[in-house]
């Protein structure tokens, strides 16, 4: 049970680290929900762990395990990193594991991937507008002269 959504960065690998972990990064394009990110381990230039805490109907702490894996657009692309975001539901969500969903804990699921997967695209175009503008990076713009190894 997870969702998965991704974006490109007009940054090499390293910098678009840093707006993944950093506080004065995550704050400009997180904004008022900077604080649910707790950020747990980092692979450097590789894979970012995180937990997303928000609370649930009664008030209880939901912990979603987020992974944010970062990779390059292309072989010969340098300032082109792709962000792949994966997100687990905090298993207590449920009650059951994923094998024993029953049908009301399935439409609970459901739910919850709907909802995430939304607020998580909403999330990551933030970060594309504030590290690309208006730029929203294609296939076909991989051979771009921007996106290689020495920039224009």
């Amino acid at each position: 049970m997870f969702i998965h959504t991704r974006t490109r960065l007009f940054c090499e690998l390293h910098r678009a680290e840093r707006w993944l972990t950093h506080e004065d990064f995550l704050v400009k394009w997180l904004k008022g929900e900077k604080t649910k990110l707790e950020i747990i381990d980092v692979e450097t230039r590789e894979k970012v762990e995180a937990v997303w805490k928000t609370l649930d109907d009664e008030g209880n702490e939901i912990k979603d395990r987020v992974v944010f894996h970062l990779m390059p657009c292309a072989s010969r692309t340098q300032y082109c990193t792709e962000v792949h975001v994966v997100v687990h539901p905090d298993p207590g969500r449920f009650g059951v594991v994923a094998e024993e969903l029953g049908s009301l804990e399935f439409e609970v699921f459901s739910s919850w991937k709907d909802l995430a997967m939304k607020a998580w695209k909403q999330r990551l175009e933030a970060l594309r507008e504030c590290v690309n503008g208006d730029w929203v990076i294609e296939d076909r713009d991989l051979t771009h002269p921007a996106l290689l190894r020495s920039r224009l």
